[in-house]
């Protein structure tokens, strides 16, 4: 085999992977496999996650966190209204459109939807005006000015879920609401009675209360479930859920920003919502956006991250027998020591693919004699 030919099939191995955490929205994909918008893959991962949105690790902790917004314990910070407040209404879509990426913000959104309607996928698509998707460049910076990116399906839909369909009435998940509309009106009722011998007065009206927390409720409730999405890895080949170039690369990390920055005397959302059963754990490494295009086989086979990845794709179709003692295919990256400054951490991982190779398949040098 020709250096060029080798160079290609290396590529053609990795294809998926740089695919997957490059993808865009666009819908022409070389390769069958890439989980792209519109294709039929696509609808069979939507389908997946409808299912994890109705089994009880969602459905539990979903109406906890819906319980807990109604019952006045996550508040907004003062003075805020999401439903006249445009600017705090764009923040809070920027949130997810800067920070996560396309794919997995498709597919949450598609599930969130189908799941809350009767209909199925495919029949919530052909009625939606989002079905034809627009291309977006993944890692495309977001200027202020830039009104291309608004107008886009991925920001129609963003705003849609969080924002217009308060009026509709739609639950948040395929569950029954926590709140009780005629409680909450006859406690407001009462309150406002009562107003000379209350000591903390009603800023807002009714509306903007009820507005405020369907925000707030769809906001997290949001970020915990493409959170779950990503740890359950409903993508095939495991794309990054955070955008190369976004700052935050946890939710975590996007959770405390959003309680820092509306909510009222909120010091942990992220301990708040592991109390309530909603743990946020996806922490993107600089070992997930690893560019693994190969280029130089002088210099790129000598690396051992490249190697250990290509041992992952390749060992479950090498051989189907296991030695006694083997290193499982899906543990191989978590043993790479990245970044790899040292000789010996760079001995190590290479060291790792071949024992690898070694165990399962069957290496064998150019005289026939095997290693």
């Amino acid at each position: 085999m020709s250096v060029y030919g080798l160079t290609q099939w290396l590529n053609g191995v990795f294809a998926p992977c740089i695919a997957a955490n490059s993808y865009n929205g666009h819908p022409t994909t070389s390769s069958k496999d890439i989980c792209v918008v519109g294709s039929s893959v696509y609808h069979s991962t939507v389908e997946k996650a409808v299912e994890l949105l109705t089994s009880t690790i969602i459905m539990t902790p979903g109406e906890r966190i819906e319980r807990e917004v109604d019952n006045g314990k996550l508040t907004p910070v003062q003075l805020l209204s999401f439903r006249v407040d445009k600017g705090s209404q764009r923040r809070i879509q920027d949130y997810l459109l800067l920070n996560y990426a396309p794919i997995w913000l498709h597919l949450t959104l598609d599930a969130l939807i189908s799941s809350s309607s009767t209909q199925s996928y495919s029949s919530v698509t052909s009625h939606n005006a989002c079905s034809t998707i627009i291309p977006e460049i993944n890692d495309q910076p977001y200027p202020e000015d830039n009104k291309n990116v608004y107008t886009s399906c991925l920001s129609k839909k963003i705003h849609s879920y969080l924002f217009d369909s308060f009026s509709l009435n739609k639950p948040l998940l395929p569950i029954k609401p926590a709140a009780d509309n005629k409680k909450l009106k006859q406690s407001s009722h009462h309150t406002t009675r009562n107003d000379t011998n209350s000591t903390k007065p009603n800023i807002l009206p009714n509306r903007d209360i009820l507005y405020n927390r369907h925000v707030i409720k769809r906001f997290i409730i949001f970020i915990w479930i493409i959170d779950c999405f990503k740890r359950h890895m409903l993508i095939k080949y495991d794309p990054c859920l955070f955008r190369i170039k976004s700052l935050i690369k946890s939710s975590s990390s996007l959770l405390l920003s959003f309680a820092q920055n509306f909510l009222h005397g909120e010091n942990n959302l992220v301990r708040h919502l592991a109390y309530l059963g909603a743990q946020v754990t996806v922490n993107q490494t600089p070992l997930d956006e690893y560019q693994f295009t190969v280029e130089n086989l002088a210099v790129d086979l000598r690396d051992g991250v490249r190697l250990v990845k290509l041992a992952e794709l390749l060992i479950p179709t090498l051989s189907t027998e296991k030695p006694p003692t083997v290193i499982k295919p899906n543990s191989l990256m978590s043993m790479v020591r990245f970044p790899a400054i040292s000789r010996l951490q760079k001995i190590h991982n290479v060291g790792v693919a071949l024992k690898s190779f070694e165990q399962y398949g069957q290496i064998s040098m150019a005289d026939g004699m095997s290693l």
